[in-house]
């Protein structure tokens, strides 16, 4: 029995050695490899070009430790580092892009001044010819800057996938660039009533170029036109306004829901009441400039 035992103990000790798990590794050998890489680079543009091929390797997926601490330092190197991600835009799998926009515009924040030349146009050269996800991605980004060029690429974009039709609309409206109004206008009157919907909403950020469309539009035939330019259009009218909501509530009223008439009838009353305050105001100084 003592034998059995002692042999029964010793195969416990050895299972428990067994099921230790194996000693973490503690970076230093994945760091080591990034520090070689590094050595060998003998400029700033070079290293960040380094570390670009580290993190997504031409020749496939490579050690994933090794690719999350050289985007880490990527994203580091900020502005130093754009110029090298904006060229791996075309050369990245597309599998990779949307990684290589999303490293690109955390390493623009990591930058310290400015908005470096490099990084509008490489964010627009994503939406030409990235990956569907990385056209989202540089289109939600690039909404945020004045940056005329990316109106065309964006609607280019949305005609090429129309998977990004919405999130190219909503851009366009954020870039608040008047050029588009007319790619929005014709979304408003000649697609499915969810584009219509986003078309309306971005035309209203244009400010007075895009009120105008939305104000040709509610005299439409097509009551999801109507609809779309109405609701969009209800909480910006103004008193000039007051003759195109009587003139729809009088047009469609038997057609396009108790709802939205309601909406209109209330708006016309708080603008004859915004009307009354001016004629009142605009008689009291005529009034004063007439006194001797």
């Amino acid at each position: 029995m003592t034998g059995l035992l002692r042999l029964a103990r010793l195969l416990a000790v050895a299972l428990t050695i067994i099921a230790l798990p194996a000693r973490a590794d503690d970076g230093s050998g994945t760091r080591k490899v990034i520090t070689d890489a590094l050595a060998e680079a003998v400029s700033i543009p070079q290293q960040a070009q380094t570390l670009v091929d580290l993190t997504w390797p031409s020749t496939g997926p490579g050690d994933p430790r090794v690719a999350a601490m050289a985007r880490q330092e990527l994203i580091g190197f900020g502005a130093y580092g754009l110029e090298a991600l904006r060229e791996a835009i075309f050369t990245a799998a597309p599998e990779f892009q949307a990684d290589v926009v999303a490293t690109l515009v955390d390493a623009r924040r990591a930058a310290r001044t400015g908005s470096p030349h490099a990084y509008l146009p490489a964010l627009e050269e994503a939406i030409w010819d990235g990956s569907i996800e990385a056209r989202r991605l540089a289109m939600a980004e690039i909404s945020m800057f004045v940056f005329p060029p990316a109106v065309l690429s964006t609607i280019d974009a949305i005609y090429e996938e129309p998977e990004l039709a919405l999130h190219g609309i909503r851009a366009l409206g954020r870039m608040r660039d008047e050029r588009s109004r007319f790619f929005l206008g014709r979304v408003l009157n000649h697609s499915e009533p969810r584009y219509k919907e986003a078309a309306a909403a971005s035309l209203v950020l244009l400010n007075e170029t895009g009120l105008q469309v939305l104000r040709n539009a509610v005299r439409s035939e097509s009551r999801d036109v109507r609809l779309a330019a109405i609701h969009a259009l209800l909480p910006y009218t103004a008193v000039d306004d007051l003759t195109r909501l009587y003139e729809y509530v009088d047009l469609h009223g038997d057609t396009d829901g108790p709802e939205v008439l309601e909406r209109i009838r209330e708006r016309a009353q708080e603008l004859e009441i915004l009307l009354e305050e001016q004629q009142l105001a605009e008689a009291a100084s005529a009034e004063t400039e007439t006194e001797p």
